[in-house]
């Protein structure tokens, strides 16, 4: 006779049991179907893929995406945009939108990895290329010259022997590399560690589980299959310690060659000395005002129409 379990071990169960197995799997909902908005699916068919995942609360387009879809055309890579904005209406790339782009659109279910999973349960080829680049947009930026911003990043990419590889890593919680740039090679995404890993991803009610079980989760699923990563800036070289590097070691990341900035720094209340210091370093390091990269809708946090004024004029001097 099979043992009735104690209250005991089913508290037990309780705490070590995966959390985030409760909802449907991102494929199994309506999250999975993607609606062609601009391009074609044929040119999906290369060496390398970008697959950037984007969130904007209007169909206009930032600034910032754009430079970022013309850096990774630039270095070789047919951006793969899976927008999850809410509005009805087409999108707007009043910055422009790289020729050999592929848009569409889904329901925002299941964060960035949900994009990610539906994405590759739509496309499965895309699993098996030699360079497929899992990104979002949630960086502002990138700054400086077009035709030459993160060219040294790709190259480190394309000279790596790692699995996967990222932009910047944290000891935050755990070792791991960070989500918002993860470059996974040589087909590896279409063994079947990895396969179950992105079929398996699942709504989360909070970002902070998204991060526990995806980001974390990523980390973990890599170390226990035997899957190696590096990264393209050290935390410890960026002055990040154990922290977040994008948030604690911005500086360090743009003086790694890294131009770009966590957007929530800019706009959150509780950072709002931090912002302060960003718009003054990208104005002296590339000469712009990160006010005219921002998704429309987004403001500074610091800021109210009669302070805006005033600190412009503070910075230009």
């Amino acid at each position: 006779m099979k043992p009735t379990p104690s209250k005991a071990s089913a508290f037990v169960r309780g705490l070590f049991r995966e959390p985030f197995d409760e909802n449907p799997r991102v494929i199994d909902t309506p999250g999975a179907n993607l609606t062609l908005e601009y391009g074609n699916k044929e040119w999906l068919d290369a060496d390398r893929v970008a697959i950037v995942s984007s969130w904007a609360p209007s169909p206009v387009m930032s600034r910032s995406l754009s430079a970022y879809l013309e850096a990774l055309t630039t270095n070789g890579y047919v951006p793969f945009v899976i927008s999850t904005s809410p509005c009805a209406d087409s999108l707007q790339w009043p910055h422009g939108l790289p020729e050999k782009s592929v848009v569409v659109r889904r329901d925002n279910i299941g964060y960035d990895f949900g994009s990610y999973s539906a994405a590759l349960n739509a496309a499965p080829l895309l699993r098996n290329i030699d360079h497929l680049l899992l990104t979002n947009d949630s960086m502002v930026g990138p700054f400086g010259k077009p035709e030459s911003v993160l060219t040294d990043v790709f190259k480190a990419a394309e000279n790596s022997s790692a699995d996967i590889f990222g932009l910047t890593e944290s000891f935050q919680i755990i070792h791991h590399p960070q989500s918002f740039f993860l470059m996974f090679r040589q087909g590896v995404l279409n063994e079947r560690p990895m396969r179950e890993f992105f079929d398996g991803v699942r709504p989360q009610a909070e970002k902070v589980a998204v991060i526990q079980a995806y980001e974390l989760g990523l980390s973990r699923h890599c170390a226990h299959q035997g899957y190696s990563w590096e990264t393209y800036a050290n935390a410890y070289s960026v002055r990040a310690g154990d922290n977040n590097p994008t948030l604690n070691g911005w500086q360090g990341i743009l003086d790694a060659g890294i131009p770009m900035i966590k957007r929530n720094l800019l706009i959150d209340k509780e950072w709002s000395d931090v912002a302060r210091e960003m718009v003054a370093e990208i104005q002296g390091r590339f000469g712009e005002d990160v006010r005219d990269w921002l998704p429309e809708g987004y403001r500074l946090s610091f800021e109210t129409e009669p302070e805006k004024t005033k600190y412009l004029q503070k910075v230009k001097v």
